[in-house]
């Protein structure tokens, strides 16, 4: 039993002990319990749980320790009574009003003791990664997540390279880290299958229309203009380091961006305010739109559809929009925008807007006030303020974002007009993104898929440099001096 103690003042049946104790211990101390405790049998009649037999001598330290406020290690073999220390611990906090988490390995173990300890305490909750019960209850069961300490070292692949019937690979596919890889295999299988399927029902397009030349084709132009526009969405987030374009971006700057949850593939936005959110930064925007209440509930609803989607379906509706905003509109432009005279405008705010959206920087920048023109939205999504018209101020700066918009020239901006783009442009998207699609199954089925493939590739290269093995992973003499030796070479 080992027990840790701050400055409190230990019982006198435990002075002896302690005092005896090895001086490498500062904060833990080993105690005796070989034999009953004195203590014990003062604490009995006075227990916050009494048990309808006798505690064994281990049992008997653990409690007074935890009426005394310590905190304790138990460390017994299977079904010696460890439990018993856990209900007592649990006991004390439902006595003393505050509360306890019980945790264990496996989430098996978890719905068990939650069942046991519902009978004893009543007051029980249960979270797991699927469900919740109760999680207001004074005692919360949780498993805890099991981390795996296997690591690739040098002198397991020699071992390993010694032994012929004995693959690395293999050893490493088995092992506790590649055990989620392993258990959604067969699932990723299935889904290579139905994506190669898809696949090979899409037709090749003849593009002799839109390009004449025998060395180019809209895949290449596709490929070319996707590489282009993943770089710079890549570039912003460290560009925005950069003090003289961090100034660049300060409220009331209009920007281009793309917001695919909203479906406006390249739009003019003022820039209302910049947010830190941990390593990155964030931007939140002003969008001009119709003021009518059908399209701002629409709007709403866009948003929170595309909130609830996976991170891979959102970068993939990302993806598509950015590549239709440059191809169609270019790398700089808008899609073209009426307004007409008798139509009221109005505006709304998007929050935590990624740098990667941005598209251009506009020249121009607003006056406004951030503060008072965020009370105000705030306002305006009270239902009796609904129905009220925008401030003189507000709808200048609606009236700002509309007319920029709307005198923006794309086609000076390096659009590229194609016959039947649109198509054409959509077939080839969809057939990239599902050679993609393929490409990362088959990645994550292969051995340089697994977790670890990195750390073994990393270590054959540098004992085969320092001529622990050869060019065929076949041990050398100093390779097979370094098994003998008992540590990491």
């Amino acid at each position: 039993l080992v027990i840790t103690v701050d400055d409190v003042e230990p019982s006198s049946s435990g002075k002896d002990e302690l005092q005896a104790q090895d001086r490498e211990y500062s904060h833990a101390h080993i105690l005796n319990t070989s034999n009953n405790v004195a203590d014990y049998e003062i604490l009995k009649n006075n227990m916050a749980r009494q048990y309808p037999f006798q505690l064994d001598p281990f049992q008997q330290q653990a409690v007074i320790c935890l009426d005394r406020g310590d905190s304790v290690f138990v460390a017994a073999h299977t079904s010696a009574g460890k439990t018993v220390v856990a209900e007592y611990a649990v006991a004390l906090c439902n006595l003393h009003k505050t509360r306890a988490i019980y945790t264990s390995p496996i989430k098996a173990l978890s719905n068990q003791k939650f069942r046991e300890f519902k009978l004893i305490f009543e007051d029980v909750g249960l979270i797991t990664g699927d469900i919740q019960l109760h999680p207001e209850a004074f005692c919360l069961g949780k498993p805890t997540k099991l981390e795996s300490r296997f690591r690739v070292t040098y002198s397991m692949l020699l071992n390993l390279l010694r032994v012929e019937h004995l693959s690395v690979i293999d050893v490493l596919k088995r092992s506790y880290v590649e055990s989620a890889s392993l258990r959604s295999a067969l699932t990723q299988k299935t889904r290579l299958k139905e994506t190669e399927k898809l696949l090979a029902s899409k037709e090749d397009l003849n593009c002799a229309i839109c390009f004449p030349t025998e060395n180019h084709s809209i895949v290449d132009y596709y490929e070319s203009l996707r590489t282009f526009l993943l770089s710079r969405a890549e570039l912003w987030p460290e560009l925005i380091r950069i003090p003289a374009v961090d100034k660049l971006l300060s409220p009331g700057r209009l920007i281009i961006v793309c917001l695919p949850e909203v479906e406006r593939v390249a739009t003019m936005a003022m820039i209302l305010k910049i947010m830190v959110d941990g390593n990155s930064k964030k931007m939140t925007l002003l969008l001009s739109m119709e003021d009518d209440q059908g399209v701002a509930e629409h709007e709403k609803w866009k948003v929170d559809c595309f909130t609830r989607m996976s991170q891979e379906e959102q970068r993939e509706i990302f993806e598509r929009s950015l590549l239709q905003s440059a191809a169609f509109y270019g790398l700089e432009g808008i899609s073209p925008q009426k307004f007409s005279d008798k139509m009221r405008r109005t505006c709304t705010v998007l929050d935590s807007i990624a740098f990667d959206r941005l598209i251009a920087i506009c020249q121009k920048t607003l006056k406004i006030d951030p503060l008072a023109i965020i009370e105000e939205m705030k306002e305006r999504n009270h239902p009796n303020y609904r129905t009220k018209s925008s401030d003189q101020v507000m709808q200048k700066i609606i009236d700002e974002i509309d007319n920029m918009a709307a005198n923006w020239d794309s086609t000076k901006k390096g659009s590229m007009k194609l016959p039947g783009q649109d198509i054409q442009f959509a077939d080839v998207h969809d057939k990239k993104s599902l050679q993609d699609k393929c490409d990362g199954l088959r990645l994550k089925l292969s051995t340089d898929g697994l977790l670890l493939s990195q750390d073994y590739y990393d270590r054959i290269k540098l004992l085969r440099r320092l001529n622990y093995i050869d060019d065929s992973n076949l041990v050398s003499l100093k390779g097979r001096v370094a098994c003998e030796i008992h540590h990491q070479v």
